[in-house]
């Protein structure tokens, strides 16, 4: 606004608790400055400042719950918050710690640390039952069983958890052919054939289908 009507927010905190102070710019947005903890400063085309609402608060001076003035569009703010500051939060719990020199990379971390944010809401919405922590586990677990450099040899017996989270994706497990044999990872007789993707000895056949689907 060109010239702006509201008092300074230090000289706001001193009134009394529900006071607030309200313009219109360019007669659409509606912009208010009230006291409540803080003072809040909200913009909006949405809604007006009026009808002003009731609300509790609890008084330290008067050591009880006294109603104070809330204006509309405080109360419609408040009535749809959820999802940005449930998304704040959970991001702010694991957030990217690697710092990069360049002044780009935070918002690049941040957008990551977004879609892990949405990703697990996803996986809660379908039955999951990860908390965000060990679903940031997995995925970088993921992310290292995917991009690990191949080696020639393999273990003739791999681990129960081996690839437990890429041999199900159904994404780049080709087949190829190789000179030297090894122990199938299924059926442990020795083999011309592996999984490209996770280095994994399999007959073509069973052995390769078993290993990808059970």
């Amino acid at each position: 606004m060109p010239k702006s009507p509201f008092s300074n927010s230090t000289v706001l905190k001193k009134k009394a608790r529900g006071t607030f102070e309200y313009g219109v710019a360019d007669n659409e947005i509606a912009l208010c400055k009230w006291n409540d903890n803080s003072v809040v400063t909200l913009a909006t085309n949405a809604c007006t400042v009026f009808p002003v609402h009731k609300v509790k608060r609890f008084s330290q001076s008067e050591k009880k719950h006294v109603s104070i003035d809330q204006p509309r569009l405080i109360k419609a703010y408040n009535e749809n918050m959820g999802g940005v500051d449930r998304s704040d939060q959970n991001i702010g719990q694991y957030r990217v710690s690697i710092r990069g020199k360049k002044w780009y990379f935070p918002l690049f971390s941040h957008c990551v640390d977004m879609v892990v944010q949405n990703s697990w809401h996803l996986h809660k919405n379908d039955g999951g039952t990860l908390d965000q922590l060990q679903f940031r586990r997995d995925i970088g677990t993921e992310l290292l069983e995917s991009h690990k450099k191949s080696t020639k040899k393999g273990p003739s017996k791999l681990p129960k958890n081996a690839h437990q989270y890429t041999r199900y994706d159904r994404l780049d497990h080709l087949v190829i052919y190789q000179e030297n044999q090894r122990r199938c990872a299924v059926c442990h007789k020795k083999a011309n054939f592996l999984c490209q993707k996770c280095n994994i000895s399999l007959h073509p056949k069973d052995c390769f289908i078993n290993y990808h689907t059970n």
